[in-house]
């Protein structure tokens, strides 16, 4: 299926395809940049120059409050916005779609404010005491996705055969990367003689996959919104 574009119209889509490459881009530029400051200590070490520390928290995929969060952020909002498009659509699932977008606004709330990590010490303190680990929001994650699968399979499965598809897709790898690395990344600080080069290439796989997920499903709702006949674009003053 081609991207939509109304030649008639005096305004310019924005046309999923395109916005899918700018966001690859600017995935990519993230990702390098991530990739960069993690052997950034180990080819300086034992005397790195006094701005490492900085790029390190700015640009650092397993870090707070930085670039890639902020991306991630973006990522989650943006979503949420395109769903409350298709929620005023005609395709009369206005429930289904309201509800996906108030969770991506709450995901792209936390993804600022870490309140899973926070959760999670507070799930581990009531449980063991102590100061509590992040990590324990996966207990809570885990049966919270299987009551969103039962809720919206029949929804998802209700959807044209692409747009199913390319949802079913980014959920494998945000998913994949939110949840499934991070109980990977649990596992094996478990384990005696960790190599950190190893744990940095878990997180590494975690954060970007959630973003790439991201992407999948942002390219996922543009698509389906132009089949559906929006045209989201600037309009151009003749």
């Amino acid at each position: 299926m081609k991207d939509c574009l109304d030649k008639e119209s005096a305004k310019a889509p924005v046309l999923p395809r395109a916005v899918l490459r700018l966001l690859i881009l600017m995935w990519l530029a993230v990702c390098l940049a991530g990739a960069l400051v993690n052997v950034l200590p180990f080819i300086l070490s034992p005397q790195p120059f006094k701005g490492t520390v900085f790029f390190l928290e700015l640009l650092q995929l397993d870090h707070e409050n930085n670039i890639p969060t902020w991306f991630s952020s973006a990522l989650l909002l943006m979503n949420s916005v395109l769903l409350a498009f298709l929620a005023m659509g005609p395709d009369g699932n206005r429930n289904y779609w309201w509800t996906l977008s108030a969770v991506f606004a709450t995901l792209s709330i936390d993804e600022i404010a870490s309140l899973h990590e926070a959760s999670g010490r507070f799930l581990s303190r009531l449980i063991f005491g102590g100061v509590g680990q992040g990590f324990f929001w996966v207990l809570l994650a885990a049966p919270l996705l299987m009551l969103m699968y039962l809720i919206f399979r029949n929804f998802i499965m209700s959807q044209p055969a692409r747009t199913r598809k390319l949802m079913l897709i980014s959920a494998a790898i945000y998913v994949g990367g939110a949840l499934g690395m991070e109980v990977v990344g649990w596992i094996y600080t478990q384990l005696d003689n960790q190599i950190w080069a190893i744990y940095l290439s878990i997180t590494f796989i975690e954060e970007t996959a959630e973003m790439l997920g991201q992407i999948v499903f942002s390219f996922a709702l543009l698509d389906r919104l132009c089949t559906l006949g929006f045209r989201i674009g600037f309009e151009i003053q003749k």
